[in-house]
């Protein structure tokens, strides 16, 4: 198990290197000069240039990389050039944000999609099960913005149930993490199905029934737990690109995470910011890749390293 750990510790900054090259090098592939965005339309030569300087943009990429990647490793992923605050402060204000959103739509998904995706499987090839299948193809096909500004003028415009946008409590998460679930808890409903009737129709839980249990036991204490696996798979994948940031919804509810700072910074060519929020997306993702591989071992001991 160690000798695995260190593997996957080893890959896992390989990954994360070539993640933060290729991240680095379409910032120079994308038209635009990043100077001229931060000095503005209308200004000189001598003042673009000045700020090419400042910089360093002005020097060959290979030379800019080797900069950002020597102040990386120590902890330093340089000065926003459109607020000329640290990238590190502004991530610390945005990212706790973005994972409040993103664990209450987590939450949300498991929430609903689970327990869904049981009874849609105990309820096989009858009505309600295919009322839970067009219903989670229509969650999965409906685009998140219109799912939001439909709840958005709904809830909280005509009725005024809840806040429109903005940060704040519980009320002020619902909406977007609802907008969020209302699509992704359908991909939960769909792998818990399809595991929990590849598992229905074992051996085993045949005999657990010809034993007389009850069907909640049967269903949870043996056919949910052998059918585990693809779901904590399908959890830990969502549960890293919710922390990468929810750019469509943050930018509908104007939610002050990740995800639009990102836009901001793309909007102004600011290539620190870029890269820092790409990095916290990719540890996000390589992260939950990493724990979902330690949780199989834990839930099924049939699996080692």
């Amino acid at each position: 198990m160690l000798s695995y750990l260190i593997r996957r510790t080893f890959w896992m900054i390989i990954t994360l290197f070539f993640i933060v090259l290729i991240a680095f090098v379409i910032n120079f592939v994308v038209p635009g000069n990043p100077a001229r965005t931060i000095a503005g339309p209308k200004a000189s030569p001598e003042v673009i240039k000045a700020i090419e300087e400042k910089y360093d943009l002005n020097k060959p990429v290979y030379v800019q990389f080797e900069h950002y990647f020597v102040n990386l490793l120590h902890g330093d992923l340089g000065i926003s050039y459109r607020t000329n605050e640290t990238v590190n402060s502004e991530l610390r204000t945005a990212f706790p944000k973005t994972m409040y959103l993103g664990f209450s739509v987590f939450f949300l998904n498991v929430l609903i999609g689970v327990p869904t995706g049981i009874y849609a499987a105990i309820k096989r090839s009858k009505f309600m099960d295919h009322v839970i299948l067009i219903s989670s193809l229509v969650g999965t096909s409906a685009p998140t913005f219109w799912i939001g500004y439909i709840l958005l003028f709904i809830v909280g415009y005509k009725l005024s149930l809840l806040p429109i946008g903005g940060y704040g409590g519980i009320s002020h998460v619902i909406l977007p993490a609802l907008t969020v679930s209302l699509a992704s808890a359908a991909g939960y409903v769909r792998v818990v199905r399809t595991s929990m009737l590849e598992v229905l129709g074992t051996d085993y839980v045949r005999t657990a029934e010809a034993k007389g249990l009850s069907q909640s036991t049967v269903i949870l204490k043996h056919a949910f737990r052998s059918s585990v696996i693809p779901l904590i798979t399908y959890a830990g994948m969502d549960l890293g690109t919710l922390m990468g940031g929810l750019i469509v919804t943050e930018g509908i509810f104007g939610w002050p995470g990740i995800g639009q700072m990102a836009v901001t910074a793309i909007n102004y060519q600011d290539m620190p910011t870029i890269m820092g929020v790409v990095l916290v997306a990719a540890v996000a993702v390589v992260i939950a890749n990493f724990v979902v591989d330690i949780i199989y071992a834990l839930v099924d001991p049939r699996i080692s390293y």
